[in-house]
């Protein structure tokens, strides 16, 4: 039997129709290599075993949906059609959905960087930098929408309102967001924070892996400001947590590590006060016990004057401290008051009573513009439809007027404008007659 001879192009289209009927979606497990993000924004790579390899494409909408964030050497499961590409002759999978292989390799590969990483000595405790006691300008790196920003901001107003929070809006999960959190650490660490705190909510391993990554990491290791770093719950650590100067168990933890508490420095304020006080007090009367003994010794003709006169200039100094003391605490009240003053003027119950003021005020005054404006003006219409509907035809025909028209249409004013035997439309207030004139009377020229 003679077979059929096919060009090139023919055999790769069956070739094509063939798989994408026999093998329509399909499951494929392999390790990830060649990984490459083109400027379109899709996704080129290979799935590999220890027997055959496959290429693979991710399309960018695709790939924006995905939460995983694929990398060279991650073992993976793809979703996807298989399809020829007739250029090249090649088969593709063409992949929907993609999820990590299993734990194992996850934490595998969390092993292996955590290691290398501290044999750099990057999770050395040396380096780690101390973060500042009273911070007054803070850094944030995490997603907008997120609990954690929210979490953050709740308790640092409770504990230190002085501090202003900058935030720097990046996605924390997915593809996007390994190169977001590097370019956000960079920039806040060069812009010159008291400190900055880097991190998420909770999740699971696949939901946490943007903090193992080792750029991440080397970003965290490079700043020279102290950084906090805030990932998960209370059972997550990452590699950003090892790298980092400090790690808190949840991102409220990071609020509590990175200020002071107001109320135990109000307290330690007072505490400080009265040992000052204390102090001073005990040194006044060891000067004033020193200056009995030289006194004693001293061969001075008048002691007592010179005793007083040093009495004088301690005390002197005493009032001086004091008043400091006062001046100092004072100025430390004032600012708090101000800064519960702002809070209390930002809060949403005081400026929704005066809105709701506001509004009032400007339903007063619609209710006095009526009463100046707008009824004066009714009255006016009112008249003016009076006088109209008064000097309307239909008033005129009401007082037992018609008009008269001729068979064009026209207005009859005058006998003479119409002839004997003509036909008149007569238009009376209610109805109308159809007429014929039998005879007119013309008008003399006295009364033309």
């Amino acid at each position: 039997m003679d077979l059929p001879v096919l060009s090139v192009g023919e055999l790769t289209r069956r070739i094509k129709e063939l798989l994408e009927f026999e093998i329509a979606r399909v499951w494929v497990e392999g390790e990830i290599s060649g990984w490459k993000r083109h400027q379109s924004g899709h996704a080129y790579f290979t799935l590999k075993d220890d027997r055959a390899v496959v290429r693979s494409v991710i399309w960018a909408s695709t790939l924006e949906r995905m939460r995983l964030s694929p990398q060279n050497g991650l073992r993976v499961r793809a979703l996807g059609r298989i399809s020829v590409y007739e250029a090249r002759g090649e088969y593709q999978l063409y992949v929907d959905r993609l999820v990590v292989a299993g734990e194992g390799a996850l934490q595998a590969a969390f092993l292996e960087l955590r290691s290398r990483l501290e044999a750099e000595g990057l999770f050395d405790p040396a380096r780690k930098k101390r973060l500042p006691r009273f911070p007054r300008k803070i850094g944030i790196v995490t997603s907008p929408s997120g609990a954690a920003i929210r979490d953050f901001v709740r308790i640092l107003r409770r504990r230190w309102p002085v501090a202003r929070v900058y935030l720097w809006p990046c996605p924390v999960q997915g593809v996007e967001a390994v190169p977001a959190l590097v370019d956000g650490i960079a920039a806040m660490d060069r812009l010159g924070f008291d400190l900055l705190v880097v991190g998420r909510g909770g999740g699971s391993l696949e939901d946490l892996w943007a903090f193992n990554d080792e750029g991440v990491a080397r970003a965290i290791a490079a700043c020279r400001t102290p950084v906090i770093s805030a990932v998960g719950h209370e059972i997550d650590f990452t590699i950003s947590d090892f790298v980092a100067d400090v790690r808190a168990a949840t991102p409220s933890h990071a609020a509590e590590l990175a200020t002071p508490d107001r109320a135990e420095v109000e307290r330690i304020l007072f505490r400080e006060r009265r040992s000052l006080q204390q102090a001073l007090i005990h040194r006044l009367e060891r000067a004033g016990r020193r200056l009995d003994r030289a006194r004693l010794r001293s061969p001075l003709a008048d002691p007592d004057a010179l005793l007083r006169s040093r009495r004088i200039h301690v005390d002197r100094l005493a009032e001086c401290l004091l008043r400091a003391q006062r001046t100092r605490l004072q100025e430390i009240r004032f600012r708090l008051e101000k800064l519960r003053a702002r809070h209390r003027r930002f809060e949403p119950m005081g400026r929704m009573l005066a809105a709701r003021a506001a509004l009032e005020g400007l339903a007063h005054r619609l209710s006095s513009l009526r009463g100046t404006m707008i009824e004066p003006r009714r009255h006016r219409l009112a008249l003016a439809q009076a006088r109209l509907h008064a000097l309307g035809p239909q008033a005129v025909l009401a007082r037992g007027y018609s008009i008269a028209r001729a068979a064009d249409g026209s207005i009859v004013r005058s006998a003479a404008e119409v002839a004997a035997n003509a036909s008149l439309h007569l238009l009376l207030h209610r109805g109308a007659l159809e007429c014929r004139v039998e005879g007119r009377t013309l008008p003399t020229e006295e009364s033309a």
